[in-house]
């Protein structure tokens, strides 16, 4: 990745979304961008009920809405997706999703995002 970049050819993921490089651009972020992007591309919506699930930002989860009644079977059928959805992206390789089910009023919190919520 850090030489096919620097030598300013475009990186492509498994669904053809094109990065163009420019000579100035960090090692690093070229050897994550596989990793990025293709992880990007499973959360791309390509199944029914899009409009009740949605990627949430930094912290690689993805939340859905749910009815009260049935959080786990709709949790269930969202991990089966994600696997399906890596198994494409990655030409037959499962990978592992883990769940986490949060219930209202409780939040998804990072450590680093603990000092933002408790601000008085």
């Amino acid at each position: 990745m850090v030489h096919t970049g620097r030598q300013g050819f475009t990186l492509s993921s498994v669904f053809g979304f094109h990065h163009h490089i420019g000579a100035d651009v960090q090692p690093r972020s070229l050897r994550n961008w596989p990793m990025q992007c293709n992880g990007g591309e499973m959360l791309r919506p390509r199944h029914r009920g899009r409009d009740r699930c949605r990627p949430d930002h930094h912290s690689y989860a993805i939340r859905i809405l749910a009815p009260l009644g049935r959080p786990e079977a709709d949790t269930a059928r969202m991990q089966t997706i994600m696997v399906r959805a890596s198994e494409v992206v990655t030409d037959g390789f499962p990978l592992r999703v883990d769940v986490k089910l949060i219930r209202h009023p409780d939040r998804c919190l990072d450590a680093r995002g603990i000092k933002m919520w408790t601000r008085a």
